[in-house]
């Protein structure tokens, strides 16, 4: 079982929802949540109370409330209450969130167990029995279309109700990392799990060797992130003949349709987006469809920002097969498109609700494709970890030469370094600017060459060092810092120096900046190896002296 998924325990009053959550949390060593104890503690006063004063319409609101509470506080088994399926938002939160045991009892099992139970708003009524019949009807469908698992509680004593679920649990959802597809299988003998914590969005990233396949983990993906049976997945020319009909082969039970776009940032803008909006409409994509984005950092951005407009959003999954797009682009949801005027000008914040990263596909990556995905690799020790970056400098051949184990260290790290920052600040507000070190001279670059000449990881590589060197001449960094960011930066084989590119059309894109706030141009400055801060008093020479220090002028 998936140990940061909450467990909700649904189905109709009486059914033991409470008895077994408590019995049921001990077992799991988890915390237990009962969301009717949640409401009544929130407002002071008993459920029947809130009942005669709010009816079902206030009761309900509170309910919700509730759910989004218990969720929150992550990890726990959640007792509810039996009408709690009847709200489609309520419904829609179970679904996106856990694990849903529906906890099964028989009208009639459900009288015996609450007939001398005055505090039932909903049995105050001259034939309870018929009225928990109503319900019944009523609510089973619901019940049942929510579950993973369904327990009969019929003349079942509670600690044997609880042994069962646990025992259904283990069957259902075996730790990732000790799933097999056969005897014979090496699968995921490597492979390690990341959670971004953000509350009810939350989502695992899982890396390994041998994922893209594996039917096991698709199954088991499948149940954790509640994936639709509809799936469209977007690729490129360059990435469907290598991976399409591998990935396609592991996602049984769905019905899958795709797209292939053309390959490459030159075609990151919104004709695009429009390609993948009709293939959408054409398929008959519903709200309950999911886009699968199979491919690099464009084809993630494209894909993630049609997820996000299709329908008003609806859901995706990222499967990067680039190095930068593994290690930053797949991770945090910032999704969008370039504009002529400046590099992703259109976009959305749309969290996937899975990362899965096959680093296989690096074995077909072209060695220059591998090296721009490094620099941001680099990016991260610099920013965040200066023990990270000692371990870069140590490792940076291994690296190169495709050594999985060192490859696998380096993306787990980085993705690590980026949930953690994601969770604290998902929309930017703060610290996540911090990671677009090096981006706002990087992006600039990519601009002025009309996106053709540098790739992303390149230009961002050219951009650390101006950043680096600007840092410097604002008295943050000491000169052997910089010393040791460029040797880095040039052990990784990539780009020192942008080439014959005018100053002034370099400014005039970096002030179209993301980050620039109030006609203020706001950059990452270094205060050593591994510390970082976002400052918008960086003196206009300072930056001109770093733009010529790394272009031919």
């Amino acid at each position: 079982m998936h140990d940061s998924l909450p467990i909700f325990l649904v189905g109709p009053m009486g059914s033991g929802k409470s008895a077994v959550g408590k019995r049921l949390s001990a077992l799991l060593e988890r915390r237990f949540i009962d969301t009717d104890r949640v409401i009544e503690d929130r407002s002071g006063v008993e459920i029947g109370l809130i009942f005669d004063k709010e009816g079902a319409t206030g009761f309900r609101q509170r309910e919700t409330a509730a759910l989004e509470h218990a969720i929150n506080q992550h990890s726990a088994v959640i007792a509810t209450g039996g009408g709690i399926v009847t709200q489609a938002c309520n419904r829609q939160l179970l679904s996106a969130s856990g694990i849903v045991v529906f906890l099964h009892a028989t009208p009639k099992q459900q009288f015996e167990r609450t007939r001398y139970n005055s505090a039932r708003p909903l049995l105050k009524v001259d034939s309870p029995l018929g009225r928990l019949e109503e319900l019944w009807i009523e609510r089973e469908p619901l019940y049942q279309e929510l579950a993973h698992i369904v327990i009969e509680t019929d003349g079942k004593r509670v600690p044997q109700v609880a042994k069962t679920i646990c025992h259904e649990l283990e069957q259902l959802s075996k730790p990732l990392a000790n799933i097999h597809t056969s005897d014979e299988s090496d699968t995921f003998q490597n492979m390690q799990t990341l959670t971004v914590n953000l509350g009810t969005r939350s989502y695992p990233i899982v890396i390994g060797n041998n994922l893209m396949g594996d039917v096991s983990l698709w199954r088991q993906l499948a149940i954790e992130t509640n994936l639709p049976k509809h799936l469209v997945v977007v690729t490129n020319t360059t990435v469907s003949p290598l991976y399409f009909e591998t990935l396609n082969g592991a996602l049984e039970g769905h019905h899958i349709d795709h797209v292939a776009l053309n390959d490459g940032e030159t075609h990151k803008h919104l004709a695009s987006i429009e390609t993948i909006i009709d293939t959408l409409v054409e398929c008959g994509a519903q709200r309950d469809t999911a886009i699968v984005a199979l491919g690099g950092g464009v084809v993630g951005d494209m894909a993630g920002f049609a997820a996000a407009s299709y329908m008003r959003g609806i859901r995706f999954v990222q499967v990067p097969t680039t190095l930068l797009a593994q290690v930053d682009s797949s991770v945090g949801g910032k999704t969008g498109v370039n504009h002529t005027q400046g590099k992703n000008l259109i976009g959305a914040f749309h969290q996937p609700v899975a990362v899965v990263i096959d680093t296989d596909t690096l074995n077909t990556l072209p060695p220059r494709e591998l090296r721009a995905g490094l620099a941001e690799v680099i990016k991260y020790g610099c920013i965040f970890d200066a023990e990270y970056f000692g371990w870069l400098e140590q490792n940076m051949s291994s690296l190169l030469a495709l050594d999985a184990a060192a490859l696998n260290e380096a993306i787990y790290r980085s993705c690590a370094i980026k949930a953690e920052i994601v969770a604290r600040d998902e929309r930017e507000k703060g610290e996540r600017a911090l990671l677009n070190f090096g981006h706002s001279f990087g992006h600039a670059i990519e601009q002025v060459t009309s996106y053709s000449q540098w790739l992303h990881g390149e230009a961002v590589a050219i951009g650390m060092l101006m950043a680096a060197h600007l840092s410097q001449s604002m008295g943050a960094l000491e000169q052997q810092d910089v010393a040791r960011i460029r040797a880095l930066i040039k052990a990784a084989e990539l780009p020192t120096n942008a080439g014959n590119l005018d100053i002034d059309a370099l400014k005039s894109a970096m002030r179209k900046d993301k980050k620039n706030l109030a006609d203020q141009q706001r950059l990452i400055v270094l205060k050593s190896i591994g510390s970082s801060e976002l400052r918008s008093d960086c003196a206009s020479s300072h930056v001109d002296a770093a733009l010529k220090a790394y272009c031919d002028t």
